[in-house]
């Protein structure tokens, strides 16, 4: 599912090259995605699995006690191919932690990551550089539509199964941030790429994740394909997160009716 060189080319440079025109302005709160790029069921074999997944950091000691802090707690993900799942929760919740373990970029303290049926934890050099390929990062620092461009560029170059969007578009205006967004969902349909999506932008999660991962402290809350979360939301805190955007999703919408009558 090779991205054209060419294509890589005219990204970085911000010539467009997506077939659809672009609107100055989208309704990104109703617009959900499409389905997963063709090809890629849910009951294919996942991507990536990841199975009670742990990460603790040394705190400094406090009265000759040493003390931890349990950033990811007990996580469990699939990613499928040519899907997109969002990680959603507020600052602090591990999303970004989760996101480094899986590209190996950090060690789990526990728990099982398997990329394609491989072992994350138990790869070592060359199978790391191999991983490294298949798995990129979209760095969340970059800004600006042009550097947004290049860094997409850069991340597709060496054609990857998956990459980390993180925070990919919360720098820009609405017009460009359609834009970005737009490159993202035909690049994955015409390569098959799976993306990890995250985002406190929750209007941008639901219209371009298949599937949402609700994380709070260190724990995965509430998992669901996008519509089913922000329509009937199950957890109080995803309805709290859902609340806190203008519109909020169905649901939660009925329920603040329901408790006024």
């Amino acid at each position: 599912h090779s991205v054209p060189t060419k294509m890589i080319e005219y990204m970085a440079r911000g010539i467009p090259v997506v077939t659809t025109p672009l609107p100055a302005a989208v309704d990104i709160v109703n617009q959900p995605a499409g389905p997963p790029a063709s090809g890629t069921e849910s009951s294919a074999d996942p991507l990536v699995v990841v199975e009670d997944l742990v990460k603790e950091f040394r705190l400094p000691k406090a009265s000759g006690k040493t003390r931890t802090l349990r950033a990811v707690d007990g996580v469990g993900l699939t990613v499928h191919r040519g899907e997109t799942l969002a990680l959603v929760g507020e600052s602090g919740s591990g999303k970004s932690t989760t996101a480094r373990l899986i590209l190996r970029l950090a060690r789990p303290t526990s728990g099982r990551i398997l990329f394609d049926g491989e072992d994350v934890a138990a790869v070592r050099s060359g199978g790391l550089r191999r991983l490294r390929r298949r798995a990129q990062l979209r760095p969340a620092e970059l800004s600006g539509g042009q550097r947004q461009r290049v860094a997409i560029a850069r991340a597709l170059a060496l054609s990857p199964d998956l990459v980390v969007c993180d925070e990919p578009v919360s720098a820009l205006d609405v017009s460009v941030q359609a834009q970005v967004l737009e490159l993202l969902a035909e690049l994955q349909e015409g390569t098959g790429v799976a993306y990890l999506l995250i985002s406190h932008d929750l209007a941008v999660v639901r219209q371009n994740a298949h599937r949402v991962a609700v994380m709070r402290e260190g724990q995965i809350v509430e998992t669901g394909a996008t519509d089913d979360i922000f329509d009937h939301p199950g957890h109080p805190y995803t309805r709290e997160l859902l609340a806190a955007i203008p519109g909020g999703g169905a649901g939660v919408n009925a329920r603040r009716l329901e408790e006024r009558t």
